[in-house]
Order: structure tokens, then C-alpha cells, then sequence
């Protein structure tokens, strides 16, 4: 199997693919990853979450909780299927900082979202929010390929 994006993690060299990680890892909304978000950035988190960075001494009843948290979902089998999935299906990951993030994400703070995926127009995701569309599938990202369960609401 190919490791390359476990790897592209390890090497802290790939933002966007390790909030694509942590979002695999972690609960939706997840304080604990959230905070750890904050503190150390999606790289070094996601490199946290694999077990090949520790974090700061102070830090190590949050990161001991943080693993035992994700540590059941750290499977490179998963991200790589996700990796894919997001390609074939033409998915765009959209992560914090992108001009298409909506602006109103970051009002949830350290519960804010690591990852969007979406497809289709996204300059519709920084319109205003009588105009938009969210899908929400199950709390697995779309990119798993099953668009058969998302639920399309507008808000």
C-alpha cells in the first residue's frame, strides 16, 4: 500500500492533508483536538496523533488524552481510501485560511471544522448565509464516496 501520505504527515510537510487526517481521527466539534490545533498547528497534531511527536512536557495529560481519544482511528489504510476517494469524486479541501473557508467557522474556535470538502462552486460557501446549502453525512467526510446518505438542507 502506499504510505505517502502518512509520510507527507510525519514530514510536517502538508498542511491540508493533516487536518484531512485529524477530521478521520477525531469527532467532529473535539475540543481536545481543537486545542491542540491551536497550540501546535494541524502538521504537528496530526504528527501527535501518530505518535512521532510528544508535544511540550505541559502539555503531556492533554496529548495522553488526545491519543487515547484518536489512537483507535490512526489507521493509514483509512487516510489513504479518503485520499482517493477525494480525488476521484474531485473534491476540494478547503482548510482555514483558503479564500473559500466561510468567515463564520471561525466563530466555533478550537470546535471549528479541520477540513471541509466540498465540490461544485465554492465562492457559494462565502455568500451570505440565505443562500447556502450544508450536507452532513453522518459525520464521515464526503469524500468516502457514500453521497447517498448526505442530507442537503438550506439554510
Amino acid at each position: 500500500m502506499d504510505n505517502s501520505a502518512i509520510a507527507a504527515i510525519e514530514n510536517g510537510t502538508d498542511e491540508r492533508l493533516a487536518r484531512m487526517a485529524l477530521a478521520l481521527f477525531s469527532e467532529p466539534g473535539n475540543t481536545t483536538t481543537g486545542t491542540l490545533i491551536a497550540a501546535y498547528g494541524a502538521s504537528r497534531t496530526a504528527q501527535i496523533a501518530l505518535g512521532r511527536d510528544n508535544g511540550n512536557t505541559e502539555d503531556a495529560a492533554l496529548v495522553a488524552e488526545f491519543r487515547q481519544q484518536v489512537g483507535p482511528r490512526t489507521k493509514s489504510a483509512q487516510l489513504e481510501q479518503v485520499v482517493r476517494a477525494t480525488e476521484r469524486i474531485a473534491a476540494q479541501v478547503i482548510i482555514p485560511g483558503d479564500p473559500e473557508w466561510p468567515e463564520g467557522m471561525n466563530d466555533l474556535g478550537v470546535q471549528e471544522p479541520h477540513v471541509l470538502w466540498a465540490r461544485g462552486n465554492t465562492d457559494l460557501l462565502t455568500q451570505p448565509m440565505a443562500r447556502r446549502y450544508w450536507s452532513s453525512a453522518h459525520a464521515q467526510p464526503p469524500a468516502t464516496g457514500n453521497t447517498s446518505r448526505w442530507n442537503w438542507r438550506r439554510v
